[in-house]
């Protein structure tokens, strides 16, 4: 069997999930992404994301901490980061997730409430649309 360069694994251990991410985190790592989720909701109780081990993270892995984060808040799990590497909470911070996630450079605990971040995207012009009908206001913003 070949080594993967990357994993994500879950630990149940006193109640809590730690969901660790290691090496390069990317769509490969899709099934491990899946069980560890699955694991920490069956399990119940406070989450905890450890991406300390990441090397490389894709668009996949950055959903994956999302859709954990969003998962648990959907069951009432607590769910944080911990040992966030700089380079990862930059790509959050980027995305304008880290309010959503309290995410910081390792070593940096979060400070206060969590922000709120919005998004606002300008209509697109009527002249260069050509979607019909509707598009959830953000086009034609004549419609």
């Amino acid at each position: 069997m070949q080594d993967r360069p990357g994993g994500i694994s879950a630990r149940t251990d006193g109640g809590s999930t730690v969901i660790r991410l290691h090496g390069e985190v990317d769509a490969s790592l899709r099934a491990d992404a899946g069980h560890a989720l699955a694991a920490a909701l069956i399990a119940g109780g406070p989450v905890v994301l450890d991406p300390g081990g990441v090397t490389f993270i894709d668009s996949t892995g950055l959903a994956f901490l999302i859709q954990c984060l969003r998962a648990c808040g959907q069951t009432g799990q607590r769910c944080t980061l911990e040992d966030v590497p700089a380079d990862v909470a930059t790509l959050l911070a980027m995305l304008g997730v880290d309010a959503l996630t309290h995410a910081g450079p390792r070593g940096t605990p979060p400070t206060g409430p969590p922000r709120r971040t919005a998004v606002r995207r300008a209509p697109v012009p009527a002249s260069t649309c050509s979607a019909p009908g509707p598009t959830l206001g953000r086009c034609c913003s004549a419609r």
